[in-house]
């Protein structure tokens, strides 16, 4: 098993036919499965080009995304002031209910 610092170098096509005949593949077997093993791994490889187009495209998503989030915020924030008018213009109403009611026990009592 390799240490984590380095990595397996891909086998090529005359190592895995060397392989495969050590175990008793024909010569014509051996070589059509490393043929496969090739284009199999080949097919999966991402070219720098790939690499790039997937950056770029991430970026362009990401950028979207905090542009979204931005909008999401100031919007938050419109919300929360608007709650917080509500609040004060509610305690302003219970405020003056409180004085009035205060004013009429002083006036019924005579405090």
């Amino acid at each position: 098993m390799p240490s984590p610092q380095t990595t397996p170098h891909p086998l090529t096509q005359i190592e895995i036919m060397h392989r495969l005949k050590k175990v008793g593949f024909t010569q014509e077997q051996a070589e059509t499965h490393a043929e496969i093993v090739t284009e199999l791994n080949e097919s999966n490889l991402a070219t720098k080009k790939d690499v790039l187009d997937l950056e770029k495209k991430s970026e362009s998503e990401f950028a979207l995304v905090r542009k979204e989030m931005r909008q999401e915020f100031a919007l938050v924030r419109t919300e929360m002031k608007l709650m917080e008018s509500h609040i004060i213009i509610k305690m302003s109403v219970i405020m003056s209910g409180l004085l009035a009611l205060f004013g009429t026990v002083q006036k019924v009592f005579g405090f």
